[in-house]
Formats: C-alpha cells, structure tokens, sequence
C-alpha cells in the first residue's frame, strides 16, 4: 500500500482500500476526530485524482464556511477542515465580505439569525445569479453571431453570383414587379432594420 503525503502532512492512499463496516467506522470516527467537517459520500467509482498525485478542487459546503465565520485563525480553518492555508485564506477574502454585505442588504443578523441557514440562502441566491448571467451571456453571444451573419449576407448582395441568382429568380417568375436593384435595395434595408433592432436589444442586455 502508497500512501501521499500532501499539504500539511494531510494523507491520502494512492488506490482504494477494502474495508468492512466495522472498519469503516472506525475510520469515520477518527476522521472526525481530526476534522470539523466530514462528509460520508456513497460513489459508485473511484476517485482517479490523489493527494500528492495532481491537484484537484473540492467543492465548499454550508459546514465548511460556517467554520470560515465562527473561526478567525485561518491556520486552525485550514486543520480542522483539512484544507490548505492557501485555500483558506483565498475563499475568507472572497467570501466573508460578500455575504457579510448580503446579510446587511438584506437586513439579516449573523449573530441572531441562524448561520447555516443565512449561508444557504445566500448561496442559492448567488448561485441563480450565476446561471443568470450566463443565460445572458449566451443569449448575447447569438445574437452578436446573427448580427455577424446579417451582415454577410448584406455583403453577398453585391456579389455577382448573388445578382446572377436573383436575376433568374425574377426570369422564373418567382419575383414579380422589381428589377434586380430594386430587390436588392429592398433587401438591404430589410437587413439593416433587422441589424439595427438587434443591435438595440444587444445594447439593452449590456446595462
């Protein structure tokens, strides 16, 4: 059996262990001896990425940043969560000034109030926030690509196939009562109607 050693002589084995119930127990235990936070997981694969193998993220839970509050001593953070100084230190300035601004915006008492709750619900908040924005940002990015293609089509009107392909449209008969130029200056203010109006709802999207 390997075992890598990682950040602050935090372990990790280097394949997954066979254990019975008892074992697993105990192992349990003496984990949350250790740490604050322990969460029992079922999975049904293993995880490839090991401590002292690569690094790799892990998500923080509504326990985790309650003890980011309650705990000033970012040293004693990192110990009883197992989690790095670096870690640490980076989510405590991101985090604590967000929501301690949200709780006073929303007139909440982090001293009164229910911790784990109020952490919750700024969570969910914020995380309908994120998928907003990118809702947004998706909805922006097709419309910068129809406007692209809008104007492409604008530029092939000028093309000589494209005045060739009309001008068989209007000897077939399926353009009636115009002439080349004049489906084509019809046509190209059609499109830039359509740009501008586009270009407006972009405008808009982007406040």
């Amino acid at each position: 059996m390997k075992i890598f050693i990682g950040d602050r002589d935090g372990v990790d084995f280097d394949a997954p262990i066979k254990v019975n119930d008892k074992q697993k127990n105990n192992i349990i235990k003496f984990l949350k001896e250790m740490f604050k936070v322990v969460i029992v997981e079922n999975t049904d694969s293993f995880r490839n990425d090991r401590i002292g193998d690569k690094f790799f993220m892990r998500e923080w839970t509504t326990r985790e940043y309650a003890v980011l509050l309650e705990i000033e001593d970012t040293n004693k953070v990192a110990e009883m969560l197992g989690r790095s100084w670096m870690s640490v230190n980076i989510k405590r300035g991101a985090f604590i000034p967000e929501f301690l601004t949200w709780t006073q915006n929303k007139g909440k008492d982090v001293l009164k109030d229910d911790t784990k709750k109020l952490i919750e619900e700024f969570m969910k908040e914020k995380q309908e926030e994120i998928i907003s924005r990118r809702k947004k940002r998706k909805n922006i990015r097709q419309i910068e690509k129809e406007i692209e293609k809008l104007k492409d089509e604008l530029e092939n009107l000028n093309s000589e196939k494209r005045k060739r392909q009309i001008g068989l449209a209007i000897a077939l008969g399926q353009l009636r009562n115009m002439t080349v130029e004049e489906f084509i200056q019809n046509k190209k203010k059609e499109i830039n109607n359509k740009i501008f109006q586009l270009k407006e709802k972009l405008s808009k999207m982007k406040e």
